[in-house]
């Protein structure tokens, strides 16, 4: 279960959250690379807590805003949300 809030902009805009890659279930910022204007990425082949312990729906913070998420590429039924590396803010995604 997440617990807290998303962080908001200056216009009251929550911000692209995922889930915590070490535990599955904090709450984490999506960071942005200021010099590309693109989310940071990090592609590996470990899986991360949120896959391990898939949950059945996408995890809302305490105002019911909904993390980002992704279709499983194994079945397109499968909604799977993002996971992020705690320490970088960047999405993990994993590799064949």
């Amino acid at each position: 279960m997440t617990t807290g809030s998303v962080i908001r902009d200056q216009s009251r805009i929550p911000v692209w959250w995922g889930l915590s890659s070490v535990d599955g279930t904090t709450l984490v910022p999506i960071k942005i690379n200021s010099t590309t204007g693109k989310v940071l990425m990090e592609i590996g082949t470990s899986v991360s807590a949120v896959i391990a312990n898939l949950p059945s729906t996408l995890p809302r913070d305490e105002n019911r805003i909904s993390c980002l998420g992704g279709v499983s590429n194994a079945n397109s039924s499968v909604i799977i949300p993002v996971s992020v590396n705690p320490s970088t803010g960047a999405i993990l995604a994993q590799t064949a």
